[in-house]
């Protein structure tokens, strides 16, 4: 069954409609969330509170307007992240414990926290569009129409907001230098 015929159910209430729709989908929703707040938390609090817009009828799906459920979702999980973002200020690193399976991949698990920590906090000293912009192309990988019809927004004012994300990612690593996995300030 597709996500738009769950929807119709969804709309009538039925709860094995809504379920089906939140675990097919809550796992990719909450990763994209949390690239774009970086709190664990966070991105759970913005997930649930969207999937409880559907079912409470909140957030109202317009057949008519022929969106895939994925890119109509997309847009509600945004708004709801840019609200929580202007509301908070939060500025931390959250990362995902990394568990390791032994002695032997220690060393290299502890490198891939350590670069993934690197790449979390140049992302998080992007202003907020920039880094939803950023984490929708480059981690979600989804076609930069569908992203700017989700941020409201033309595609070329969607490639603006990358070539200005990638001047300031370039310039933040390049005022920085990581030897054995520190990193130093250059200048």
């Amino acid at each position: 069954m597709s996500d738009e015929d769950l929807l119709r159910f969804v709309q009538g209430k039925e709860v094995r409609a809504f379920d089906c729709l939140v675990q097919r989908h809550h796992r990719r929703f909450y990763q994209m969330v949390y690239r774009w707040v970086l709190s664990r938390e966070d991105a759970e609090d913005i997930v649930q509170t969207a999937f409880l817009k559907l079912w409470t009828g909140k957030a109202r799906y317009k057949e008519a307007k022929k969106a895939r459920f994925t890119t109509w979702f997309y847009r509600i999980l945004y708004n709801q992240a840019m609200d929580h973002l202007r509301g908070t200020k939060r500025q931390f690193v959250d990362i995902e414990d990394t568990a390791l399976a032994s002695d032997d991949d220690q060393e290299a698990a502890l490198a891939e926290r350590d670069q993934q920590q690197l790449v979390q906090t140049a992302l998080q000293s992007l202003p907020e569009r920039q880094r939803v912009a950023v984490s929708m192309v480059y981690f979600e990988a989804l076609p930069q129409k569908q992203i700017a019809a989700m941020m409201g927004i033309s595609v070329k004012a969607l490639e603006s907001l990358l070539s200005r994300a990638k001047t300031s990612l370039k310039q933040w690593f390049e005022t920085r230098h990581v030897e054995g996995g520190v990193m130093h300030y250059v200048g």
